[in-house]
């Protein structure tokens, strides 16, 4: 194969080069874990906030997931657009997402290094903003073959920097690797070559085609008296449908609570009569389906929906997330078979 063959289309079909990036997910996390020792800058450190800016709607949605799932933490967190008047040699400022030009985040790198605060980059290594960020900026490294954004790596990066502030090098790197490990074992399951019968991601797309997508979770009650847990699948189901948004496909995050209502008002629309519809002249009559996805469950009792649980119920809450998040991403990727 010559070094063009794969990105030419002549030997490998769109879904396999589609699928390319969505292969890179455990690589990208692999190559944070091996950059731990150059975070010992952060290990130990006694910040007053840490604020992080996204570039981009999927980094944002991984910055909230990550969040979410790790708290509560030792420190208030920003998630914001731009940098805060109050950032300061006690803060710590991270820049996440792959646009390589946002010019705002650039400067807001700059502006907090000035003032003293640590500043970090999980994105791009190059293009203007790596180019122009301090010297001082803590970076990562991408892995040769890797191109575009990577959910797993802005969540990698984010959890590397968090993780090292108050853990041993060696603990937060294991963390990692057990992390890329789980990330690999999905992507197996994942691979293009295999039907909806054995690879989740396609049995998702597939149950999805041209409907229009919900995606949601359900509540966790616990007593009042106990603290409230971490709820995977209204985090996966969240940073899942700015995924798929951001890759052209149908999909909104709806709050469980409201689904019964959207369910109602969408039977409502599809048994309701149109006065001008004239059968000889519009041709037939098509609507389009509700489809709905329940994140972090086995099984769904709603109707017209499609439950989406880890394979193993031993995992923790943030591994079993990660896997989830992959499957929704390897989603994306794949082609509709078209019925005849």
């Amino acid at each position: 194969m010559t070094d063009e063959g794969y990105f030419s289309g002549s030997q490998y079909d769109p879904e396999t080069v589609r699928f390319f990036d969505v292969a890179h997910e455990g690589a990208h996390i692999r190559a944070i874990a091996a950059h731990i020792q150059h975070l010992n800058v952060v290990r130990g450190a006694e910040f007053r906030s840490i604020v992080l800016l996204p570039t981009d709607q999927v980094a944002r949605a991984s910055a909230e997931m990550v969040a979410e799932l790790i708290s509560p933490l030792a420190w208030p967190v920003t998630i914001s657009d731009k940098l805060p008047h109050f950032v300061g040699p006690l803060d710590l400022v991270v820049v996440v997402g792959e646009r390589a030009d946002a010019d705002w985040a650039s400067l807001a790198l700059i502006t907090a290094a000035r003032r003293g605060a640590t500043t970090a980059l999980i994105g791009p290594n190059r293009g203007p903003l790596a180019e122009d960020a301090p010297q001082e900026t803590l970076t990562f490294p991408v892995p040769p073959t890797a191109d575009g954004g990577s959910p797993s790596r802005y969540i990698a990066g984010l959890l590397a920097v968090l993780w090292s502030i108050t853990d041993a090098e060696v603990i937060v790197a294991e963390r990692l690797h057990e992390l890329a490990d789980i990330a690999d074992e999905e992507l197996q399951q994942l691979s293009p070559e295999r039907d909806a019968t054995v690879n989740p991601g396609r049995a998702l797309r597939e149950f999805t085609a041209q409907a229009r997508v919900l995606h949601t979770a359900s509540r966790i009650d616990k007593p009042a008296d106990l603290p409230v847990g971490i709820n995977v699948g209204m985090a996966v189901a969240r940073c899942a449908a700015q995924i798929w948004s951001a890759h052209g496909l149908s999909g909104e995050f709806v709050e469980p609570e409201l689904v019964p209502m959207v369910l109602e008002r969408n039977q409502d629309n599809s048994a309701r009569d149109d006065i001008f519809y004239d059968p000889f002249l519009d041709g037939e009559k098509t609507l389009v389906p509700l489809k709905i996805i329940v994140w972090g469950q086995a099984e769904s009792h709603l109707p017209h929906s499609l439950a989406m649980a880890c394979t193993d119920s031993g995992l923790s809450d943030l591994v079993c997330a990660v896997q989830l998040l992959i499957r929704a991403y390897a989603a994306t990727a794949y082609d509709v078979l078209k019925e005849d």
